[in-house]
């Protein structure tokens, strides 16, 4: 149970900084997608610094939890951080939740319940090596670079998408990478440092960070959330199969429920991400691609 603790105090730490980062990133001036001066904008404003503070707070106990358990039971658990999001941003925003938000709330939680109690996630190992994930590093180079080419000459909405999915499989990976971390630190403490996967996951996790702000920035938030909030799990998840060789439970009818879980809970996900109390009502201004404008001076 513990590991399922952290996972629900990282999600809830996670729900409350995206809130404040996506109030920040809405407010931005327009820039291309991927620009470095959207960071130069966000780490002037405080309520994105905050955002950051509180996400930061979630990423440690989500490692906590990828420290004691396994992906495929952290994983699923994290995805409940758009239930946090939306009870938080109801009450910032002053705002009833409509039938649907509650709907959409209750079948991604009973989603997780349900994929979690049938899989029975057993086995697997707590490392593994850089080599193991050389793989999913390497696809992550292939998918950002892909999603950020697509991106300069599609059309606003799609554009966000792409940079969104960048963002999610890029956080999926990291996830993976952070519990290989962890145990090399518990392993073999500072002679981690000598090893190429904390580097990985700097990179990993600083290119993530850049197309999630960049994808919450091109568009409305609806166009963003869905695919970023759905592919972290899923590729974590795969990773907890492929790399740690964790195993689900297939006898009986457990693949069923399994199945059924996971689409309740992704469904219940995509629903979050498009409701108004969550990403707010007013829509982040629209940008044509090549579009540019200057920072304004602050004193």
């Amino acid at each position: 149970m513990l590991p399922i603790a952290l996972a629900l105090l990282a999600a809830l730490c996670i729900g409350l900084g995206a809130v404040f980062k996506q109030l920040a990133a809405e407010e931005a001036p327009t820039h291309r997608a991927l620009h470095p001066g959207l960071f130069l904008y966000l780490v002037r404003r405080p309520i994105w610094l905050i955002g950051i503070g509180i996400a930061f707070a979630g990423y440690a106990a989500q490692a906590a939890a990828l420290g004691f358990g396994r992906l495929l039971v952290v994983e699923p658990v994290l995805v409940t951080n758009l239930v946090f999001a939306l009870a938080i941003a109801a009450v910032w925003r002053r705002q009833r939740p409509r039938s649907l938000d509650w709907l959409a709330a209750a079948l991604a939680a009973t989603g997780v319940a349900a994929f979690l109690v049938s899989s029975s996630a057993s086995g697997g190992r707590s490392g593994a090596s850089a080599m193991q994930f050389l793989p999913a590093v390497a696809l992550v180079v292939v998918v950002t670079l892909s999603a950020w080419l697509l991106s300069t000459r599609a059309h606003v909405r799609v554009r966000a998408v792409l940079l969104a999915a960048g963002a999610g499989f890029t956080f999926g990976v990291s996830d993976g990478l952070t519990k290989a971390v962890l145990h090399d630190i518990s392993v073999h403490h500072v002679g981690a440092l000598a090893t190429l996967q904390p580097y990985e996951l700097l990179a990993v996790g600083a290119v993530g960070l850049l197309f999630e702000q960049s994808a919450y920035h091109t568009a409305r938030l609806a166009a963003s959330l869905p695919a970023m909030s759905a592919l972290e799990p899923i590729i974590g998840s795969l990773l907890g199969v492929v790399i740690f060789a964790e195993r689900l439970r297939l006898s009986g009818v457990a693949p069923v429920v399994e199945v059924l879980g996971a689409v309740a809970m992704i469904s219940g996900v995509v629903l979050l991400a498009r409701s108004p109390t969550v990403i707010g009502s007013t829509p982040a201004a629209t940008r044509e691609p090549g579009e540019l404008r200057e920072i304004p001076q602050t004193s």
